[in-house]
C-alpha cells in the first residue's frame, strides 16, 4: 500500500547531522538534510534494520503538466513517484497534474519563453501502465477457430471480449479470401477490426500494428473441371497475422490492444517518460539559463515556481483493463477508455475549462480485493486541491463471479463510506447513500405506494422465505400485489394464472436479472432461477406487476445547472426490442411472457416518434411527453429527500402505453445514476454538471458555470 508520514525535527543523537525525520506508516523511518542545493535522505525499514546509503536528490529543472490521456498510442501511464516500482494492484498514481521534468534538448531553452512553442521534455519518476502489470495473453495463444455460420459467405477475423481473436471460416460454398491493402469499412461484424467507430491511433514509435482489410476472390475459373465442396484448410495464425499486417512470429510477443497489437511488456514500470509539450504547460525558474548551461547542469539559484494549489483534486477509481474494448468512445461503459477521455478532456471538461488547475490520481483495480486494500487517510493526504472528490467507475454487484468492471456491492459501499469519512466526497456517480438507493433499486417498492409517481405495484420476496417454501413465498407476493392494485389504483384482483409481472434483482446491470412471469407457477420458476444462480448472492428479489401494452420508452435526461439553479432536460424516445441479456445469462430459449419488451439502444428521431410509436397519433405523443415532464419534476422533488442538491445528472425512464386516441399511460421504469447512457445526447452537459458538483468552493468566482445553451446530439454510436 501507500506510505506516508509527518516531517519533524530530528530528536536523537543517533541522527546527528540530519535535520528532519519522518516516521512512516509502514514502520520505516526516513531522515533528511540539505547539502548545498541538494537534498540527502536515508531510510531503514524498521528500528533494528541498518540504514541505507544516503541518497542525493536534485532540484528539477522544470515543472510540466502531465496528462496520461495525451499518450499518442493510447497507453495510460500513472506516475508512481520516485524510487522502486510498485508492480502490483491496486495501481495508484497521478494521471494528470504538475510533475518535475527536464528538457530533453537543453538548446530548447530559448523556446520556453515563447507562448506557442513545442518542446521535448522528460517527466521524471516511475511510471506504470496497468497493461505492463497484467497484459492480455499473446495473440498466438488467443486465436480460436469457430464453425461456419449458415449463410455466411466470407471469412472473418473478429475481436472478442478480453482480447481473444476469432477466425470464422466461410461456409463451404464460399470463395477463397485474399489480403488487400488497408481501407474501406473493414471486415467482420460486431467488434470486427477497422469498422465504424474503431480507434485510429498513431503507429509511430514502436511495434504497434493496425489490421488490414480482407476481401474475397472467387474459386478458380469458370472452366474448372470441378469446384471444391469444402472450404480450404484454415491457417488461423497466418490469417490473423495477415489481418494485422505482421508475421506469425510477432504474434508470440504481441497482445491485442484496443483493436491493434501492442508488444508485451518486459518490465512492470519504466523510469521517466518523454513527451512533446506546449510551453504554456511548463513552469521554469527565472534564472533558468544557469540551470541549463554546461557549467551548471543540475541546479539554479532559485527553483522553478511551483504550480498554484489545484482548484480540484479528483480520485478516479476505475477498472484496470482499458484496452480490450476497441471502440472509440462510449457514453456509458466504464470499460471503454473513450468514456474517460470524454469526461476528463472532452467538451466542457476540467481539461478544457481548468487547464493546469486540477490534478487526477487514478486507482486501477482488477477485483474487489484491490478496492478493499485502499487506505482512505493515506489517499486523502495525496490530494492537495481546494476541492476534493472521488469519482467511481466500477459497477457494484451481488454476483460473486465478478466479471470485468464489477465489484462486490457490500465492499464497494463500505469503501465509499470510509472515503467520505476521510473527507473525500463522492462526486461520481452520487453520494454513497443515494447511489445505493439507485443501483440497488431500493426505492422501487416504497415509491409504488405513491400513485403520483406511477410506479407499478411492487413487493419483495426474501431468499430465506423462498428457500423455506418457494410456492408459499410466491403466493404471498401475488396476494400482496393484488392488495396494492386495489388500495393504490382501485383495480380489481385478477386470477393468479392470468397475472403478468416481472421478477428482478437489485445491483444488477443491463437487465441481466429481469425475468417476466405469467401466473404462480411461472413466478416460482423464475424466482428459482434468480435465487438459484450459483454466482448470485442477492437475498431479496423484487416482484412487480408488468406494465401492459408498452409501445415505447420515453427517457428524460436531467442535468443540474447549478449556476442557474434549474434542471436542464433532454427528452428522447427509444425503440422497443426483445430482451437478450437475461435469456443469454439464464440460457433460456424463450421467456414466459412473449410480448415482454425492453428498450433498445436506438433513439427514434424526433420527427418520426408519432408515426413509428403512436401510429400517427400526434396528440398521444404530446400527452405522453407532458405526463413525462410532470413525473420528472416529481422525481426531482424526491431527490431532495436524499440529498440537499439535485443530482448532477440522472436519467428517468418511462414506459408508455397507448390507451386510446390522444391518451396514454406513463409509468416510471427506472431512476438512473449519473453515468448511464446518454442515448445520443452529447457529453457537454453531463461533463459540466459533474464539474460544477465537484467544485463546491471557487475563490475566483468562475464556478459554477452555466450549462451550454444547446447540447448537441450524436448518431447514437456512443450508446
Amino acid at each position: 500500500g501507500m506510505v506516508c508520514g509527518s516531517i519533524e525535527p530530528v530528536s536523537s543523537d543517533e541522527d546527528r547531522g540530519w535535520t528532519w525525520q519522518v516516521c512512516l506508516s509502514n514502520g520505516g523511518r526516513l531522515c533528511l538534510c540539505r547539502e548545498g542545493m541538494c537534498m540527502l535522505s536515508r531510510y531503514r525499514v524498521d528500528a533494528v534494520a541498518a540504514w541505507s546509503e544516503p541518497q542525493r536528490s536534485r532540484r528539477p529543472q522544470l515543472y510540466a503538466f502531465y496528462n496520461a490521456n495525451d499518450h499518442p498510442l493510447g497507453f495510460r501511464y500513472a506516475h508512481l513517484g520516485h524510487g522502486t516500482a510498485k508492480g502490483d494492484f491496486p495501481i495508484v498514481g497521478m494521471t494528470a497534474g504538475w510533475l518535475p521534468a527536464e528538457l530533453v534538448n537543453p538548446a530548447d531553452y530559448d523556446r520556453l519563453r515563447s507562448e506557442s512553442a513545442q518542446v521535448r521534455i522528460r517527466f521524471l519518476g516511475t511510471f506504470c501502465d496497468p497493461f505492463d502489470v497484467a497484459p492480455s495473453p499473446a495473440v498466438s495463444t488467443q486465436v480460436k477457430v469457430s464453425t461456419a455460420q449458415p449463410g455466411q459467405s466470407t471469412m472473418q477475423v473478429l475481436l472478442m471480449d478480453g482480447g481473444a481473436v476469432m477466425v470464422q471460416p466461410a461456409f463451404p460454398s464460399a470463395p477463397l479470401w485474399s489480403k488487400t491493402g488497408a481501407g474501406g469499412k473493414g471486415f467482420g461484424s460486431g467488434k470486427g477490426f477497422g469498422g465504424k467507430g474503431k480507434p485510429n491511433f498513431h503507429t509511430s514509435g514502436g511495434s504497434f500494428f493496425a489490421p488490414a482489410q480482407i476481401q474475397m476472390r472467387p474459386w478458380g475459373n469458370s472452366n474448372a473441371f470441378f469446384k471444391p465442396r469444402m472450404a480450404p484448410p484454415v491457417d488461423a495464425l497466418q490469417m490473423v497475422a495477415s489481418a494485422f499486417r505482421t508475421t506469425r512470429h510477432s504474434l508470440r510477443d504481441h497482445a491485442v490492444f484496443r483493436g491493434k497489437l501492442r508488444q508485451l511488456p518486459r518490465t512492470k514500470s519504466q523510469q521517466n517518460i518523454e513527451a512533446n509539450l506546449s510551453t504554456d504547460r511548463i513552469r521554469f525558474a527565472a534564472d533558468a539559463p544557469s540551470l541549463l548551461s554546461a557549467n551548471c547542469p543540475t541546479l539554479s539559484t532559485s527553483p522553478p515556481p511551483l504550480a498554484p494549489r489545484p482548484l480540484l483534486s479528483v480520485l478516479c477509481v476505475r477498472w484496470f483493463d482499458y484496452w480490450s474494448d476497441p471502440d472509440r468512445c462510449s457514453d456509458y461503459s466504464t470499460l471503454n477508455d473513450g468514456y474517460f477521455t470524454d469526461l476528463f478532456d472532452g467538451p466542457c471538461s476540467m481539461g478544457k475549462l481548468l487547464p493546469g488547475e486540477f490534478e487526477v490520481f487514478t486507482v486501477f483495480i482488477r477485483c474487489t480485493a484491490d478496492l478493499t486494500k485502499l487506505q482512505p487517510q493515506q489517499l486523502r493526504s495525496m490530494l492537495g486541491g481546494r476541492n476534493v472528490v472521488a469519482w467511481y467507475f466500477v459497477w457494484p454487484s451481488t454476483c460473486s463471479a465478478e466479471g470485468a468492471g464489477y465489484v462486490s456491492e457490500q465492499d464497494f459501499f463500505s469503501v465509499c463510506r470510509s472515503m467520505e469519512a476521510a473527507s473525500i466526497r463522492t462526486g461520481w456517480p452520487h453520494e454513497s447513500s443515494l447511489y445505493r438507493q439507485l443501483c440497488g433499486k431500493l426505492w422501487v417498492a416504497e415509491m409504488s405506494l405513491n400513485k403520483d409517481y406511477w410506479v407499478p405495484p411492487t413487493t419483495r420476496v426474501q431468499l430465506s422465505e423462498f428457500k423455506a417454501d418457494g410456492r408459499q413465498a410466491a403466493t404471498r407476493a401475488l396476494e400482496t400485489l393484488m392488495q396494492l392494485r386495489s388500495s393504490v389504483w382501485g383495480k380489481e384482483p385478477v386470477p393468479f394464472e392470468d397475472f403478468k409481472g416481472v421478477a428482478k434483482l437489485g445491483f444488477s446491470w443491463c437487465g441481466s436479472d429481469v425475468l417476466p412471469f405469467r401466473g404462480l407457477n411461472s413466478l416460482v420458476s423464475n424466482l428459482g432461477k434468480l435465487f438459484g444462480s450459483s454466482d448470485v448472492e442477492s437475498t431479496v428479489c423484487l416482484v412487480q406487476e408488468m406494465v401492459p401494452g408498452v409501445i415505447g420508452e420515453h427517457r428524460i435526461i436531467c442535468m443540474y445547472d447549478k449556476a442557474a439553479g434549474t434542471v436542464r432536460r433532454e427528452a428522447l424516445w427509444m425503440e422497443n426490442m426483445s430482451p437478450g441479456t437475461a435469456p443469454h445469462k439464464y440460457k433460456l430459449q424463450s421467456l414466459d411472457v412473449a410480448e415482454f419488451k425492453v428498450a433498445g439502444s436506438r433513439c427514434v428521431p424526433d420527427g418520426s416518434v408519432a408515426s413509428l410509436i403512436f401510429r400517427g397519433d400526434v396528440a398521444a405523443q404530446r400527452d405522453a411527453e407532458a405526463k413525462g415532464a410532470v413525473l420528472a419534476e416529481r422525481w426531482m422533488q424526491w431527490f431532495k429527500t436524499q440529498t440537499p442538491e439535485p443530482p448532477q445528472c440522472t436519467r428517468l425512464d418511462f414506459l408508455v402505453g397507448h390507451r386510446g386516441a390522444g391518451e396514454t399511460d406513463v409509468w416510471t421504469c427506472e431512476v438512473g445514476e449519473c453515468g448511464a447512457s446518454l442515448c445520443s445526447v452529447e457529453v457537454h452537459g453531463r461533463n459540466l454538471a459533474a464539474l460544477n458538483h465537484a467544485i463546491s468552493h471557487d475563490p475566483s468566482g468562475r464556478f459554477p458555470m452555466l450549462l451550454p445553451k444547446t447540447i448537441p446530439r450524436n448518431n447514437g454510436s456512443k450508446s
